[in-house]
C-alpha cells in the first residue's frame, strides 16, 4: 500500500467514526459499553471532533509530494496506531 492509499484509508475510517461520535453518540457509547450520561455524550462528541480533524488532515495530506513531510505524517500515524494497539490490548472487561 502506498502512502496516498494509506492516507485515504485512514481519512475514511477516522471521518466515519467521527460522524458516529458526533451525530449518534448515545448509540456509539452503547457499542463501547459506556453509560450514556451527559458527561459521556460530551466526551464522545469531543472525541468525534478530534477524529474529524485527524481524518481531514489525512485527506488533505494525501497528495503531499514532499518526502520529508510524508514520512513525518506516516511516522506519527504509525506511533499513534501502535500506542492504540497497546491500550486496546491492555483493556480488560469489567468483572461481573
Amino acid at each position: 500500500m502506498n502512502a496516498r492509499m494509506f492516507f485515504m484509508v485512514q481519512a475514511a475510517v477516522a471521518i466515519l467514526y467521527a460522524l458516529g461520535f458526533l451525530i449518534v453518540p448515545r448509540a456509539v457509547s452503547h457499542l463501547y459499553g459506556v453509560t450514556s450520561g451527559p458527561a459521556a455524550i460530551l466526551a464522545f462528541r469531543y472525541f468525534g471532533v478530534t477524529l474529524l480533524g485527524i481524518g481531514l488532515i489525512f485527506w488533505l495530506a494525501k497528495d503531499v509530494k514532499d518526502d520529508e513531510a510524508r514520512k513525518a505524517i506516516l511516522g506519527g500515524a504509525g506511533i499513534s496506531n501502535q500506542i492504540g494497539l497497546v491500550v486496546t490490548l491492555g483493556v480488560r472487561p469489567p468483572a461481573s
